[in-house]
């Protein structure tokens, strides 16, 4: 997904800058002409760690949602993805050090915290 994200992000690039999809053009080039950095994918992680944090402060029916408490049985077939499970394969941290850095009011340090981890790990 996170390659398709990418690929939308410079099609949109070459779309501003009338970029013909026959010409030999680098993404390089593309970025370069544009003055930005490929950082779409960046943003929505950045949106969604903060709505994570904003759900788990919240302490009400989502929380439980997310955290994995609701009683009941489980769906038949392979299980979906969760979205604290995609937080640590995005960031490295573990769910629970996740929140209760959430839980404990430090929300800013939370989400810069996992942001870093985060640029880290797409800069490399």
């Amino acid at each position: 997904m996170e390659a398709r994200l990418q690929a939308a992000e410079m099609w949109f690039y070459r779309r501003m800058l009338k970029v013909s999809w026959v010409g030999k053009v680098s993404n390089a080039e593309v970025l370069r002409r544009a003055g930005v950095q490929q950082d779409l994918v960046l943003k929505i992680i950045h949106r969604q760690i903060s709505f994570i944090g904003h759900v788990l402060r919240k302490g009400q029916l989502e929380e439980a949602a997310l955290t994995g408490r609701i009683q009941g049985k489980r769906a038949r077939g392979r299980q979906r993805g969760s979205l604290l499970g995609w937080l640590e394969r995005a960031t490295g941290f573990r769910p629970l050090d996740f929140i209760k850095m959430m839980r404990q009011r430090r929300e800013e340090e939370a989400v810069t915290a996992t942001y870093a981890r985060v640029l880290a790990r797409h800069t490399d």
